[in-house]
């Protein structure tokens, strides 16, 4: 009887499969998208162009300078620097030609050689939400840069300073004692500047970046997929008031009896959860080129099975505690929102307050996604994982028997 009901959802769906085709469809595209934006590139181009507009109304050495900047090797990726004249800056903001407008005020240069506090001036577009930010950071930077490099050149610099104020020129004991000093500036940073530190190995080999890529895809889908679940898995939770709605309640509970009639619900359920998560690794894999054996898709195979009890029953007792359809709809996705910003899907745990993260543990969503990153992404056995598997196995217990005897108890009356 528990099969029959469970047939007839089934041929329910598949005459109008399209809006759960696109459920399933979901994670798959948006980890892509997520994967394209943030992923290893081939190349240093950037999905992101700033288009900077710069007046300079000093036209001295250090304002070709900050210009000059923008136009290096790596800065000239990210940025589209158009000098404009004195005053036509503003009104190109204004019609939305620009990400922002830098102004280098007059005297710029000369009140750097006397160490004189002075201000640049950024004007940014409110239309645009990154690229402003990243020009501001950027001159934020260099701003700090060029604060350490007077700091540091102090000495030639009251030498050259000196002359250009008395307006003569530097005799030949001033430039010697000046190339000493700058001798035993670059000496001081030797360590640092010759060779550095910190390298950097780069390779453009396909087969490594390949394997970037792919990796990259793994860990946001992963997050993207629990989240996606949860919100497929609460559309299907709609149906306990589908029937009531139907006028179609009262003939099968009278048929098959309340306990069989919310059984079959939630095995329905949970089976569709496990069709999804199967589907959605199926596309992933070959479109994202993650590597997988036998063993992993066995692990993943065995892990869903506990995943989707614990999902399952999370979302079934929301629906079993609410009143009607309405208010089913307005709580889950504020609980399923709310799990996936402390579990991770939304936002890494890494880049969150440590305090965030301490609670992650109470999210169902972060233990489906730090045991399928440990599996997909690090190729971790089964034994790394099983206390997620406990705790999502014990989040089914406490929270599906309840769902299943409070949908008894408000089917009844």
């Amino acid at each position: 009887m528990i099969w029959k009901l469970i047939k007839k959802d089934i041929r329910r769906r598949i005459k109008q499969p399209a809006g759960y085709l696109m459920l399933i469809a979901m994670p798959v595209f948006f980890a892509l998208l997520m994967g394209i934006i943030f992923g290893p590139k081939d190349s240093d181009d950037t999905l992101i162009l700033v288009k900077t507009l710069i007046e300079d109304h000093d036209d001295s050495f250090a304002s070709h300078f900050i210009i000059n900047a923008f136009g290096s090797e790596r800065m000239g990726n990210m940025f589209e620097v158009t000098p404009v004249d004195s005053g036509a800056g503003r009104p190109m903001m204004e019609d939305g030609k620009a990400s922002a407008l830098l102004i280098i005020p007059a005297g710029f240069g000369d009140s750097l050689l006397h160490q004189n506090p002075v201000a640049l001036t950024l004007v940014k577009n409110p239309g645009e939400a990154f690229a402003p930010k990243i020009a501001e950071e950027t001159i934020l930077v260099m701003a700090e840069a060029g604060d350490r490099l007077i700091a540091l050149t102090e000495g030639p610099l009251k030498t050259i300073r000196n002359r250009v104020d008395s307006k003569t020129d530097l005799t030949e004991a001033e430039m010697a004692l000046m190339a000493i000093q700058t001798y035993r500036l670059i000496k001081k940073a030797d360590r640092i500047l010759f060779p550095p530190l910190i390298k950097l190995a780069s390779s453009k080999e396909n087969k490594e970046s390949t394997s970037d890529r792919a990796t990259v895809f793994a860990y946001i889908l992963c997050g993207v997929l629990v989240m996606s679940l949860l919100f497929s898995l609460e559309i299907l939770n709609r149906d306990f008031f589908f029937e009531q709605e139907n006028h179609t309640l009262t003939r099968q509970l009278l048929a098959t009896g309340i306990f069989r009639f919310v059984t079959a619900k939630l095995l329905f359920i949970y089976l569709s959860g496990m069709i999804s998560f199967a589907v959605v690794w199926m596309i992933a894999i070959p479109l994202f080129g993650i590597g997988v054996t036998p063993v992993l898709l066995l692990r993943l195979a065995v892990f869903a099975l506990v995943l989707m009890a614990g999902l399952t029953g999370v979302i079934s007792l929301i629906y079993a505690l609410a009143r009607n359809r309405n208010q089913g709809q307005s709580i889950a996705p504020a609980v399923i929102l709310g799990f996936s910003m402390l579990g991770g899907a939304m936002v890494p745990l890494g880049s969150m307050p440590g305090f965030i993260r301490s609670l992650a543990v109470i999210s169902p969503v972060y233990w489906g996604i730090n045991a399928m990153q440990r599996l997909v992404v690090e190729q971790a056995p089964i034994g790394d994982i099983l206390q997620h598997i406990l705790v999502l196995g014990l989040l089914a217990i406490l929270f599906l028997v309840p769902s299943v005897f409070l949908q008894k108890r408000k089917l009844s009356q």
